[in-house]
């Protein structure tokens, strides 16, 4: 079920974008052809005027097929009773034809008049072209703003401004702090009788014991019942010492302070009721690192009102895209290494996060479309980054490129696209077997 759930909500992802390429085109004048939700063969489609609306059997893709986007084939020229006579060395005047022969060869009804340039993608200002080829990547990030905004007006944003917040409740356990009896649903109060206040400090901890072993103090809630959660509003979150948001003194985040007002943090806690307990683990080396095998919940944050949460979730986004973007500068300096992964495994992370909750899997998809957004836009062919390069072009050259060039270019980008999803694709299938 979660695999499913998954799938249906990357195909909403595919709906949104293809859903902005068609609105802007509508709204331009422009005729749509096709919708199509997935490619390949057609399960089910409809006619809605002059746009026929389909599913395809296969969902990871779609396409919004606009008139006169990519230029038709020209008919062949017709032949004339002179080009037979040349090409079989006769004389001119050679063959005495009837009309219907000559007809026949020239090419028989008279060419059919030039289409109407009405609603053709060819036939619009440059700036509509540019709204319908741009309005797929705008989408998307809407998208992501609202998903961030829905999260915060509810007060389950995993993330503020980038930045999460780890609780002292234990939501997995694996490893070393499994094996001496730590459970999922504890929460820390103590290390070697000194309290904590962040998950931070634990980690710090646990790199400098050099192996020792930590004695962690914890409270332990009732079979079935789980940490309650607690109320913070948050006005300098940045510089309070006991948060994992907190920066050092003199940090240049410290100026940074007031971005934080207007956000309510919720953190899970403990009951002064619930059982308490001394836990010995000794941590397990990997590398150069030791690890208990401990993941933190995750604080949640809500914005104070309707509009302090869309601004929180405009600039959560707007961050993100930053930070993909200098992702993908750095990996074109070589200082930066960038995942690429197929649909296989961008599932199986989806399915996982159905797993974990609603809020989970949401955040899965405002971040998914985000990416969808970001590399569209880039500038390479196929791409909606590689058409507005053309339109870019047109703009400056006060001249179209020639149609069949940029179809030409788009087919060579298809190829690639194809062949390095095939690669990944394989990659990821091999690497979950």
């Amino acid at each position: 079920m979660s695999v499913l759930i998954a799938i249906l909500g990357f195909g909403l992802l595919i709906f949104v974008h293809e859903l902005g390429h068609f609105l802007f085109a509508r709204l331009t004048g422009m005729t749509v052809e096709v919708f199509s939700i997935g490619f390949g063969p057609t399960l089910y489609s409809v006619q809605r005027g002059d746009t026929v609306y389909q599913l395809a059997l296969l969902p990871f893709g779609g396409y919004v097929r606009v008139k006169g986007l990519a230029p038709k084939e020209e008919p062949p020229p017709a032949r004339t009773l002179g080009d037979v006579e040349r090409e079989w060395g006769l004389e001119e005047g050679a063959f005495e034809a009837s009309d219907e022969l000559k007809a026949r060869l020239e090419g028989g009804a008279p060419a059919p008049a030039p289409e109407d340039p009405a609603g053709s993608y060819q036939s619009k200002p440059l700036w509509a072209r540019a709204l319908m080829v741009g309005g797929g990547p705008l989408f998307n990030v809407l998208f992501t703003v609202g998903a961030f905004w829905a999260l915060l007006a509810t007060g389950q944003a995993l993330s503020v401004l980038e930045v999460r917040s780890p609780s002292l409740t234990f939501q997995e356990v694996s490893g070393a702090a499994a094996a001496a009896g730590v459970r999922a649903g504890d929460v820390l109060l103590a290390i070697d009788g000194e309290a904590v206040s962040s998950f931070g400090e634990l980690k710090r901890r646990t790199v400098g014991s050099e192996g020792r072993e930590m004695r962690l103090s914890l409270a332990r809630p009732p079979a079935g019942v789980a940490a309650p959660v607690r109320e913070e509003r948050v006005v300098d979150l940045c510089l309070r010492p006991e948060s994992a948001l907190s920066a050092a003194a003199g940090d240049a985040r410290a100026a940074d302070c007031a971005r934080f007002e207007g956000v309510t943090r919720y953190r899970q806690g403990a009951e002064e009721s619930w059982e308490r307990l001394t836990v010995a683990v000794t941590p397990a080396r990997r590398g150069e690192a030791y690890l208990l095998g401990l993941t933190p919940a995750l604080d949640r944050f809500g914005g104070d009102g309707v509009g302090r949460s869309l601004a929180l979730a405009a600039r959560e986004s707007a961050g993100l895209i930053e930070s993909m973007y200098e992702q993908l500068a750095g990996a074109l300096r070589g200082t930066e290494r960038v995942e690429v992964a197929s649909v296989v495994k961008i599932t199986a992370i989806s399915a996982d996060t159905v797993k974990m909750g609603g809020e989970w899997f949401l955040n899965f998809l405002a971040f998914l479309s985000l990416n969808l957004a970001v590399l569209n836009l880039l500038p390479f062919p196929a791409l909606d980054g590689g058409r507005l390069i053309f339109l870019a072009i047109e703009a400056v050259s006060r001249r179209p490129v020639p149609p069949r060039v940029e179809m030409l270019v788009h087919a060579f980008g298809v190829v690639l696209l194809v062949g390095l999803t095939a690669w990944v694709t394989l990659k990821d299938i091999l690497s979950l077997l």
